[in-house]
């Protein structure tokens, strides 16, 4: 008969590496949250305000603000625009 060696260590091990996959995953998905949520918009024909940086300005209602990003503007009531936060983007298009 054959006997086994308990290896507690191996174990524990397995057991942490399941528990790291999904903390590790909340972590990376933390820290590109802001590029998940910015994009590329046009600017509304009748934005609430001048700002930038406020999202009801835009259409669909996020703010470009990433290095991917592209602002779009054609005709608006406002044409005065000013920025509340640092702003990044690719490319703006008029």
């Amino acid at each position: 008969m054959k006997y086994r060696s308990y290896k507690p260590h191996s174990r524990m091990r397995c057991l942490c590496l399941r528990m790291s996959a999904p903390l590790f995953a909340m972590i990376m998905l933390t820290l590109s949250a802001p590029s998940i949520w910015a994009g590329s918009a046009t600017w509304s024909a009748s934005p609430v305000s001048g700002d930038w940086n406020t999202a009801l300005n835009w259409s669909p209602s996020t703010i470009p603000n990433g290095p991917s990003d592209t602002a779009t503007f054609a005709t608006s009531s406002t044409t005065g625009i000013s920025l509340s936060a640092s702003t990044e983007v690719n490319g703006i298009v008029f």
